[in-house]
């Protein structure tokens, strides 16, 4: 992972975007953000000139232009979010989150840095980013592992936020939905990490919370408490950790307090 992390790589990309916001304009309580990048091609330039420059026509096998590895994939992703205000001091937002991206032509692997990740501050509150996933893998370490990614996200959130001293501290309350899972079987991959239609849902994890904004007027320090609701890296029917909530252990094992600068989303 070290070797893959630290390689040379040639990654370039083409695509189209699309970006709305009604904020500004709409009369109504609820308003719309939606940010997708329809699709997005990478690696088809570099197949190209290696094919022009390559005059005894070898099989479409080499992984490398000018000795540097090159990808070719494909990716799409969308992040809605709808903001209703119900009054001055309340209001909520609902978030959802899907993408994918998926590698053809001369590899079985996306560049590291066009996989998604899951957990942290803006995502599942009650997870440290890249501690959970993909699908309903178990990790025995609970070390950083850059490996615990995937090409698939989908992920919900929800918020209810409402003022408690005069717009200068808010309070929120909030749950958060997701997993990341791989889309494709290479090299007889762990099949707790693929994605299943018919699993799914059970392996989506789940988590609830409460937090606290301090509005300094130039920047908003947040601070967010996730407790975790379903792991799915649980056993078959012990994956609720929540019935353990009144247990001593539940707060040390299955809560993290998150800070972060700025709304989570």
């Amino acid at each position: 992972f070290i070797q893959r992390l630290f390689s040379n790589n040639l990654i370039t990309s083409s695509g189209l975007s699309f970006l709305f916001s009604d904020k500004n304009t709409t009369k109504s309580r609820s308003s719309f953000f939606i940010r997708a990048n329809v699709i997005e091609f990478g690696g088809n330039i570099h197949r190209l000139i290696r094919r022009t420059l390559d005059t005894k026509q070898q099989a479409d096998t080499s992984y490398q232009l000018f000795k540097v590895n090159y990808y070719q994939y494909a990716k799409s992703e969308i992040d809605a979010r709808c903001s209703t205000v119900f009054s001055e001091n309340h209001s909520t937002i609902l978030r959802f989150n899907l993408g994918l991206t998926y590698p053809y032509g001369n590899q079985l692997v996306v560049p590291f840095d066009k996989l998604f990740f899951i957990g942290g501050a803006n995502s599942l509150r009650a997870w440290r980013p890249r501690t959970i996933g993909p699908g309903s893998y178990a990790e025995s370490s609970k070390n950083f592992r850059i490996d615990r990614a995937g090409n698939l996200i989908i992920q919900a959130n929800a918020e209810y936020r409402f003022d408690i001293i005069d717009k200068k501290v808010e309070g929120a309350l909030f749950l958060d939905a997701g997993n990341v899972w791989l889309a494709r079987n290479v090299n007889n991959v762990d099949p707790l990490k693929l994605f299943k239609p018919r699993a799914f849902l059970f392996e989506t994890a789940m988590n609830t919370g409460i937090g606290l904004r301090f509005d300094f007027e130039f920047f908003l320090f947040r601070l967010d408490w996730g407790m975790q609701i379903k792991n799915p890296e649980k056993p078959v029917g012990e994956t609720l950790v929540i019935k353990d909530f009144a247990r001593n252990k539940y707060f040390t094992k299955y809560s993290i307090l998150n800070f972060g600068i700025g709304y989570p989303f």
